[in-house]
């Protein structure tokens, strides 16, 4: 492609660069912003319409947008809609990307505490944008039990153990869900899949003793 096909190709008729996302009333009124703003106009719009589906008016989706924005992740989505999965797997890689993301900010914030180095500003940035991420995460996909132990675990970090216990018990909860549905980990030929019946058991328990500390 030549350097002016591939300036054709990413030009927005009408580009949006200044209505700020809060200010979409409804759904159309957002999958129109996704389509006229920088980068998610990139953005596969079946992946958009599930996004969409799982937050619906709910202001966490201004959250999700604007921390994906802050922490580069818009073109990891991009990405999904060349690979022609479906909406909602793509969901669930999605609030993976949230959740590693989220995870190594969550990770800063406890590099802080134990060294005892505490810049006040950087650990309010990075226990900040670990919340936004992680809470991100679970609301994408709700089964990302990785991601109540590490809320979990910030929230608890600042004596918060109310709110810990809170995603303690919502992660507990989730476990129990998917262990109903007596999925045949073992018969999956994935790998990763096949140890889903253990990782499960050790979240659980990493997650029942987390209970009883906060208790």
């Amino acid at each position: 492609m030549g350097l002016f096909g591939f300036l054709n190709k990413d030009n927005i008729d009408n580009e949006n660069k200044t209505k700020p996302f809060h200010q979409n009333a409804n759904d159309p009124e957002r999958k129109d912003w996704f389509s006229r703003t920088r980068p998610w106009h990139k953005v596969d719009s079946g992946i958009i319409d599930a996004l969409m589906g799982k937050y619906d008016n709910d202001p966490m989706f201004e959250v999700f947008v604007i921390t994906s924005m802050e922490n580069n992740l818009v073109n990891q989505y991009e990405n999904l809609g060349q690979k022609n999965i479906e909406p909602d797997v793509a969901c669930s890689v999605i609030s993976g990307i949230l959740f590693k993301q989220g995870a190594q900010s969550s990770a800063l914030v406890g590099d802080m505490f134990r060294s005892g180095k505490i810049n006040e500003r950087k650990l309010s940035k990075n226990y900040e944008n670990a919340m936004n991420l992680l809470e991100s995460s679970v609301i994408v996909d709700p089964n990302q039990i990785n991601a109540y132990v590490q809320l979990a675990g910030l929230r608890g970090t600042l004596n918060k153990h109310e709110d810990a216990l809170k995603y303690v018990r919502k992660g507990l909860e989730v476990i129990r869900r998917i262990k109903e549905k007596n999925i045949p980990f073992h018969k999956i030929s994935i790998p990763g899949i096949q140890s889903g019946a253990q990782h499960l058991d050790d979240t659980e328990k990493m997650l029942l003793a987390m209970e009883n500390d906060f208790s």
